[in-house]
């Protein structure tokens, strides 16, 4: 099985020695990709094609291109040299792999509510995307590398609220990507955050931000002052109580907290106060 160049659709499983597989137009794997040892394979989705299941590798000279237009679903295992990151890489559950993933500036990597170890490098220059989602049991997508991460301050973040997302605390911090030695990760300003395809950095009462300290880039999570909530005096002491409580808020009092959060917008939490 030296190569497979196809517009069409494969449900099931690949796996051998394979010398190359490249999906072309719409083609599609609706399943497992094992590239097995050959040094020379390479797996590449084109534009048009996809790829749903599991790419396992198992040669550090082997490569995984997806290529702009092109979308992979899954998780990534085993060995590889790198990942060549043009179009979509989103992944669906937690996953560690040795290699590199390599944006391009329009890569777009979606760690969804996922946690992902990458032994290696990961790059991610301006253009390039960066997808985070905040789920309802508290979980929040995040990318660990041993070697170093290098991330421009044009990188754009994309977060995803889950429907009833967990509560997020006024001035809470989430560590979305951990690099390693040598690592330079910038701060990414507001205007490249974008929540809930929003456009904007702001989500109902929160507001996101990130910091950075070189190794390591955080999301920062504030709320909206309360006058900027609503102009009645006793629904800002209300929203001040709320946000005072925090995560210590329990029974009914912690559920119209989350309603608040989950609220669409500001004026919807303004008539809810």
């Amino acid at each position: 099985f030296p190569s497979h160049d196809t517009p069409g659709i494969i449900n099931g499983n690949t796996r051998g020695d394979l010398g190359k597989i490249t999906l072309t137009n719409s083609g599609i794997i609706n399943g497992n990709v094992n590239l097995g040892t050959s040094s020379a394979s390479t797996m590449t989705i084109e534009s048009g094609g996809s790829n749903n299941g599991k790419a396992t590798f198992g040669n550090s000279a082997q490569v995984f291109n997806i290529n702009q237009g092109a979308t992979f679903n899954g998780s990534i295992a085993g060995t590889l040299s790198a990942v060549n990151l043009a179009g979509v890489l989103n992944f669906t559950e937690n996953g560690s792999f040795n290699g590199n993933i390599i944006g391009s500036g329009t890569g777009n990597l979606n760690l969804g509510e996922t946690t992902q170890t990458v032994n290696g490098n990961l790059t991610l220059t301006s253009g390039d995307t960066l997808g985070v989602t905040f789920a309802a049991d508290g979980s929040f997508g995040n990318i660990t590398t041993t070697g170093a991460a290098n991330v421009s301050s044009d990188t754009e973040i994309a977060i995803s609220l889950a429907s009833q997302y967990s509560y997020l605390t006024d001035g809470s911090l989430y560590k979305i990507i951990q690099g390693g030695a040598g690592s330079n990760i910038s701060a990414i300003s507001a205007s490249n955050i974008n929540v809930n395809n929003s456009g904007s950095n702001s989500f109902s009462v929160l507001r996101f931000s990130t910091q950075s300290d070189g190794d390591s880039l955080s999301l920062l999570v504030t709320h909206a002052e309360a006058s900027q909530v609503s102009s009645n005096f006793n629904a800002q002491a209300v929203y001040n109580n709320l946000n005072q409580i925090g995560s210590a808020a329990t029974g009914n009092l912690a559920l119209f907290q989350n309603y608040i959060q989950n609220s669409n917008s500001q004026s919807d939490v303004d008539k809810a106060l």
